[in-house]
Parts: structure tokens; C-alpha cells; sequence
């Protein structure tokens, strides 16, 4: 992982580096990251299979639907590394319930951008590791150098759900 990748991922421990560590290795927009259910996943393949992803509409209400496109239905394999992270974060914080969220916010619901973003600090953090700017977007167009473990298929097509 670079090292700019690291400091990120140390800078948002308190904010769940899982989060920034599926999308950047996963290539996963916010809404797709906090749709994730327990059923989506398999830490030890590192499968991740995306079905849906919540929209905030500019009235606040979140929506849940399908992914921005029919080519983001899909699953990704994540590298070791972040499988392993995504074994400790199920151990550690979510429900044992096949539909619990990933990431869900005190009361149960989905953690809105807004409120993650507040809760790293997001705009300073990533300005202090020299990145000014960056969204939490962006990540998933930041592949590192050589490429990662990750492999996205189709729905349906050897995803996490081993069909």
C-alpha cells in the first residue's frame, strides 16, 4: 500500500479506515460503501458484492436503489490486507445479521458522507497528508501503483455469493 494510502487509513482509524480502504481498493463509491450488508461480503476471499447504494436527495432523506449504472451491480475482490480489516470490523462492530449494515451510524441507519466526513476531519486530514482536495470520490480513481489484488466481475459471475 503507499504510504500516503497508510496515513490515510491511520488518520480515519477512529472514522473506519474500512471505508476508505474499499474504495480505493475496491473502487467503490460512498453510497455503494454504506449499502454494504453482511451478506455482501466474504473476508476470507475478500469478496465484496455490490447490489445497491444509498443517494441523498436535497431534501436529506436517503434513498437506497440500485447502483449509479447496471455495470455497478458487480462484485470486487479486495486484497488481503483489506480482507483481513473487513474480518475485524464484522467481529467488532457490525450485527450478526445477514442484512446489517457494514457501516451504520449510532441509531442503526447508514452513515450519511457528511457526518463521516465530519467525524475524520476529513478536509484537514487529507490536506495534512498532502493531498488537499481529495473527496472521498476520488479514492476509487486512485489505484495504486501496479494495480491491486482486485478484480471486478459481473453480477452473478463467481461473486461473492461463490456463484
Amino acid at each position: 500500500m503507499p504510504r500516503s494510502k497508510v496515513e490515510l487509513f491511520a488518520a480515519t482509524r477512529q472514522g473506519s479506515p474500512l471505508t476508505v480502504l474499499l474504495a480505493t481498493f475496491g473502487s467503490l463509491r460512498w453510497g455503494e460503501v454504506s449499502a454494504l450488508r453482511r451478506r455482501d461480503v466474504d473476508p476470507m476471499t475478500g469478496a465484496v458484492r455490490i447490489r445497491a447504494a444509498y443517494s441523498e436527495r436535497s431534501t436529506g432523506e436517503l434513498i437506497l436503489g440500485p447502483p449509479k449504472s447496471a455495470a455497478g451491480v458487480r462484485a470486487v475482490t479486495v486484497p488481503t490486507v483489506v480482507a483481513e480489516e473487513l474480518s475485524r470490523h464484522l467481529d467488532e462492530f457490525v450485527a450478526p445479521r445477514q442484512d446489517a449494515l457494514l457501516f451504520a451510524g449510532l441509531k442503526g441507519q447508514p452513515v450519511r458522507r457528511s457526518n463521516f466526513g465530519k467525524a475524520v476531519d476529513w478536509t484537514k486530514t487529507v490536506a495534512d497528508l498532502g493531498h488537499p482536495g481529495l473527496h472521498f470520490h476520488d479514492l476509487r480513481h486512485r489505484q495504486p501503483p501496479g494495480g491491486t489484488n482486485s478484480r471486478s466481475h459481473a453480477a452473478g459471475s463467481d461473486g461473492a455469493d461463490g456463484t
